[in-house]
Order: structure tokens, then C-alpha cells, then sequence
């Protein structure tokens, strides 16, 4: 395995690469008896980026719920052990039809909104509604436009949603495990020409109320001391959640006492330790993927299987992992979907080898006529990393044989190309190469729905070569118990698929200086690591307990994080 190439000489080297985590995606700390005095003092998390910069949760993503998702509650709760449970959702229960077609719901009768209005089976109809429009462009707004043919109020408590066809894992999309839908009042809204615009401030149900945001500059939240689970009500008076795209910039504010977490650079881990920090990792929960866009259409190299092998061939994965990731803080993954503990996973599965030789052979036997590349560097708040990456990966490419042409961009101005409707990657290009950021989960259709659906089918990034097959192939029945016909026919895809996995998720390690105590694990069930790091801090109030919460619970019960004594964290 040879040291990876550069890229270009016109592309200017960045960042070191960031450990990409879901850490500071989900926030909420749970475990302690509830302490009697009220929440003290501010906690500050620093983030790299705040994406879309919008708290209309319809127009934006999972990767935006770190600044925008701290106020809100999903409707489906998730246990630590990662079944879905009535205990830290909206819905007190939930029940679906024989047929697969009806999903009733009753709603807690003790939850209210930040204004003081009770939760309300409207709030459910008109949530659907929201998230149905056609502006609408969350990972799973797709399937629920899909999926849902009529939603009602039955009486103030319950509500039923009727499903176009059958879904025993329609329950999922509404869940903080898999889904970024999110409960939201109607009055906070007004209607628009094709959906709705957010008016005033948004309102939620969670233990964090919205405060104010602006951008570029933080997102601020105060404790609900309301919360219907006094369990989560948070012990810090005030979440303070700012962006600073440089790690070292980051790590200085922890080590400064200017911020108590922020997102580390994996070089940066010995530089942390040596500090007193505490170093943490989540495992089995996102995967960072290179996916292939536009190769549905046929005047693209893309198109064809055989130019997609010579580019994953190309690239020497192995190295850029071991360059970018110390050593336990990822490696190579065979599949882009399936983890050990998803319905049909492959243990006897391997990562395509590095063969640059066998790749120029592709190339000439095709008659590739030097179309180049276009490689987007679009780092997401999951994925600080992707400029290094995203430059090794074209050193790779051009030493193979291919043309590139890298291009530097803001995520956000990047996602309008992907879920745009007829989306727009221009084909003058042989292939549009992206870095996105797969969330585990242990259901895996809801993953193949959003990443590789076309759009009319309810899928978001559309990066399958033929959505027609695509859409084809996809149970829509879900997922009986067992290994089943439709996981295998799923399964088949990878050797014609759409990505190319740079790593997977962390190896286990837990380092515990001082009092501090933490236990994160992933949400299905898996226990694991973070990067995350905390020094003393004697000041004020001692014993507190709960930190950002924002209610992804795909991270097992949300990432678990106990804090016996006030520190600073990095994570």
C-alpha cells in the first residue's frame, strides 16, 4: 500500500480530516434521578458548519438537526437497546392494521407545545401535511409523500394515518431512530404556493425551547423546565450551538473554556490526550460513502458498471483511511449499507481491492475519451473531512488515467443539485462523485429508499444507475421477520451500485479522566465510541447532568452522556 497521490496543483490542500460523528447529532442524556434545583449555567457546543442555516425542518436534513432539531420531539420514541417504544416519544402507542395500511396513534395527553398549547392530534395531521408539500425536501419527506394517502384527526388524542399500500416499517420514518420528521404545530406556519413558510419562532415540544439563531454566528436554546419527561429536563440553564469551520479553532475554544464539546479533527486526538481531554467515539453509526450521481443518465460514463469498477478500483481506500483515521477510528467497509447488526447482513462480503493496473485496462477497453470527473467537496457537519478525502480521490483518479475537475462548495448550496426534481449534474461530465454520510440503521429499506429511489418513487439522492430497476427491486411491503426474499434481491445491488464506502464506523475505546463519565453506544444497539474529550470544571454548579439534547435516538437512546461534574468536552 503506497502513500496516497495529491490532487491537482490548482487545489489548495485543506484541513486535516475530521472524525465524522453523530455525537453532537444527538445530545440527549438520560440515566440520573431528577435533581430538585433549577437548570444553571450554559453549555456551548461547537460544530463545523450549520449546513442549510434553516429551522424549517421540511427544507432541511438529518445533517442539520445538531443546530436545528434541539427543540422538537419525534412522534415515535426510541429505547437504548434501539426498538421503538412509547417511553420517549409523543405517541403514547401506536398500533398497525392487519393489512399494513392503517397506523393509529394516541398522543400523551401531558405534552405541550413551548407556547403552552397542548399537543394535539392536529399537530400530526397537519405535520404529515407539511412534510407532503411539494417544497418539501427532508431525507424522508420523499416517503412520506410516498407512503401516505390520507392522515386524520379520529378525536383530540388520536390520529390515524392510511397508507397507500401496505408498510409494516412505516412506524420507522416517523421514529427519532431513523427519521428526521419531527412534530410541528400548525400556527407556526402559513400557507405558500407549493407547501407552507415557517412564521415567528419555531415552536416544539422538547426539553430544549428555541431561543434565537443567527447565522454563521450560533443557534441558542433555554431549558423547558415543562418537559413532559421530567427524567430529560435539562440541569444547564442554556445550549449555546456555534459553527467554526477550522478544528483547530474548535479545540482551542474547548482548551480556552470558551466552549464545553466540539467536533475534533483525528489528528488532532494525540494533541487532546496530551491535554487531559477526554477522548470518545461512537461506533456503528454513520458511514461515509463517495457516491456516484447522475449515472442514471445514459450520455454519462457513469452509466456503465464497468467505469464505475475502474474508478473504485483507482482509489487505494485502505491508504486514505490509514492516513486520515488513526488507528480505531475507522476502517474499511465492504457494503454501503448494511452494518453487523442490519436484517441481511454479509459477513463473507470484502471492500474491492486497489488494482490501479486492472483500472487502466477498464479504461482502455471502454474507450474512455478523457471526459473528466467532477468531484464535489461538499463537507457536511458529519463529514469535516471530505476536502482531504475528496483530493486524494482525485490524485488517485488522475494517476489512473482519469480527467477530474474538483470543486470546492458549501453543502449548502450543493443539496438543491441533489433533490431538485429533475435533478441537475450536468452531463458533460463523465461521473459527479459527492461525499455523503449514511446513518445505520437496523432496518435497512429505509436507507435504500433514501439513497437510492428515484424521486417519484420517494427517494431523495437518487444514486442508483436505473431508478426505474431501482424502484423495481424495492420491497414495498417492508420487511417480514427472518432473512427474507426481498433483503436478499436488495442485497444483489452493491456489485452495480452507487458507492464506494471510504470507512466505517469506530472502534470501540473509552478514556475516562476524572469524574467525568459517559457511555455511548450506537442505536442499534451497539456499544461504542465518539471523539470526544473533557477537563475539569469546578466552577458553578457540580453534578450536571444532562447535555445538548436533540432527540436522535438513532444513536441507541441518543448518545448517553452522564456527567457526575461540570466539564469541558470535546466530541
Amino acid at each position: 500500500m503506497q502513500d496516497p497521490p495529491q490532487g491537482g496543483h490548482n487545489v489548495m490542500m485543506t484541513r486535516p480530516a475530521v472524525i465524522a460523528l453523530t455525537l453532537l447529532l444527538s445530545l440527549s442524556v438520560v440515566g440520573l434521578p431528577v435533581r430538585a434545583q433549577a437548570p444553571s449555567g450554559t453549555l456551548t457546543v461547537v460544530v463545523p458548519n450549520f449546513n442549510r442555516e434553516n429551522f424549517d425542518r421540511g427544507l432541511t436534513s438529518t445533517v442539520d438537526m445538531p443546530y436545528n432539531g434541539n427543540h422538537q420531539d419525534a412522534l415515535i420514541g426510541t429505547a437504548r437497546t434501539g426498538e421503538l417504544t412509547p417511553e420517549r416519544g409523543l405517541a403514547e402507542s401506536w398500533k398497525m392494521s392487519a393489512d399494513g395500511k392503517t397506523l393509529t396513534l394516541t398522543l400523551r395527553k401531558n405534552a405541550r407545545w413551548h407556547d403552552g398549547q397542548p399537543l394535539t392530534a392536529d399537530d400530526v395531521v397537519f405535520s404529515v401535511e407539511r412534510y407532503r408539500a411539494k417544497e418539501s425536501v427532508c431525507v424522508f419527506c420523499g416517503q412520506v409523500r410516498r407512503a401516505v394517502k390520507e392522515v386524520r384527526a379520529v378525536d383530540p388524542q388520536t390520529v390515524q394515518i392510511e397508507l397507500n399500500e401496505p408498510d409494516i416499517t412505516f412506524p420507522a420514518v416517523l421514529s427519532s431512530r431513523d427519521g428526521d420528521v419531527r412534530l410541528l404545530p400548525r400556527r407556526n406556519y402559513k400557507p405558500g404556493a407549493d407547501g407552507f413558510e415557517l412564521v415567528g419562532k419555531p415552536l416544539g415540544t422538547g426539553p430544549w425551547k428555541y431561543v434565537d439563531f443567527k447565522r454563521g454566528v450560533e443557534a441558542r436554546f433555554e431549558a423547558n423546565t415543562a418537559y413532559w419527561d421530567p427524567k430529560r429536563i435539562p440541569e444547564f440553564a442554556e445550549l449555546r450551538v456555534v459553527p467554526r469551520p477550522d478544528p483547530t479553532t474548535r479545540l482551542s475554544m474547548v482548551k480556552a473554556g470558551e466552549a464545553d464539546m466540539a467536533l475534533i479533527d483525528a489528528s488532532q486526538i494525540g494533541e487532546v490526550r496530551k491535554a487531559g481531554l477526554r477522548v470518545l467515539s461512537i461506533k456503528a453509526t454513520t458511514i461515509p460513502m463517495i457516491v456516484f450521481l447522475g449515472c442514471w443518465q445514459k450520455e454519462m460514463w457513469c452509466h456503465r458498471t464497468e467505469f464505475r469498477k475502474a474508478m473504485v478500483l483507482a482509489t487505494d481506500m485502505d491508504a486514505i483511511v490509514k492516513r486520515l483515521f488513526p488507528e480505531g477510528a475507522g476502517s474499511r467497509y465492504a457494503n454501503a449499507q448494511f452494518t453487523e447488526r442490519a436484517l441481511g447482513y454479509d459477513p463473507s462480503l470484502r471492500p474491492y481491492p486497489y488494482d490501479p493496473a486492472e483500472a487502466k485496462k477498464i479504461l482502455s477497453q471502454i474507450g474512455y475519451d478523457g471526459k473528466p470527473v467532477k468531484i464535489w467537496s461538499a463537507p457536511l457537519a458529519t463529514s469535516p473531512e471530505t476536502p482531504e478525502i475528496m483530493e486524494l480521490v482525485q490524485g488517485y483518479l488522475n494517476q489512473a488515467g482519469f480527467k477530474t475537475e474538483l470543486t470546492p462548495i458549501e453543502y449548502g448550496a450543493f443539496r438543491p443539485r441533489i433533490v431538485k426534481s429533475p435533478q441537475t449534474f450536468e452531463t458533460t461530465f463523465a461521473a459527479h462523485l459527492h461525499i455523503d454520510v449514511g446513518f445505520t440503521r437496523p432496518m435497512m429499506m429505509q436507507n435504500f429508499a433514501v439513497s437510492w429511489l428515484s424521486h417519484e418513487a420517494g427517494g431523495l439522492i437518487q444514486s442508483y444507475w436505473n431508478p426505474p430497476k431501482a424502484d423495481q427491486i424495492y420491497p414495498r411491503r417492508g420487511v417480514p421477520q427472518g432473512e427474507p426474499r426481498d433483503i436478499r434481491r436488495v442485497r444483489v445491488l452493491p456489485d452495480h451500485g452507487p458507492q464506494h464506502v471510504v470507512r466505517r464506523r469506530p472502534e470501540g475505546r473509552r478514556l475516562e479522566p476524572g469524574r467525568l463519565r459517559a457511555r455511548v453506544a450506537s442505536r442499534d444497539g451497539e456499544e461504542g465510541t465518539a471523539v470526544a474529550a473533557a477537563v475539569p470544571r469546578r466552577s458553578r454548579a457540580a453534578g450536571v447532568r444532562h447535555a445538548a439534547r436533540h432527540d436522535r435516538d438513532r444513536v441507541r437512546a441518543g448518545s448517553h452522556l452522564r456527567q457526575s461534574g461540570r466539564r469541558r468536552a470535546v466530541a
